[in-house]
């Protein structure tokens, strides 16, 4: 009779150890599909940060902001040094948003039309 309840004994816990198992295997499942979820939405931020083709002018702009300033005697130079980095920016810029910069060829022939060109 002892051998008896000793194997009942044995299957309930079995069971209960099964039965946590399950548990654990499905809450490993939602916080898998938690995790997923969260990589998703980090990337789908982060995607702005990588890919963002401005980054080249960040140190410039930074250095610009923090530099300590020395006083210049030249104006000339200065002018001549402004222009050539704001053509610089130009050229970085005008790459990445054309449209910004331009007129649509559309515009120009209305206005040549207006103008009586063609």
């Amino acid at each position: 009779m002892a051998g008896v309840f000793k194997i009942t004994d044995l299957e309930a816990r079995k069971r209960a150890v099964i039965e946590q198992s399950e548990l654990y295997r499905q809450s490993l499942r939602y916080e898998i599909d938690n995790l997923r979820l969260h990589a998703t939405s980090v990337r789908r931020k982060a995607t702005w940060l990588t890919l963002t083709p401005l980054w080249p002018l960040v140190p410039s702009l930074l250095t610009a902001f923090v530099k300590k300033k020395r006083p210049t005697s030249n104006t000339k130079f200065r002018w001549l040094s402004a222009a050539l980095a704001g053509w610089q920016l130009y050229q970085k810029v005008a790459r990445f948003a054309p449209g910004i910069f331009s007129r649509s060829r559309r515009a120009r022939v209305r206005d040549e039309h207006a103008e009586g060109r063609i």
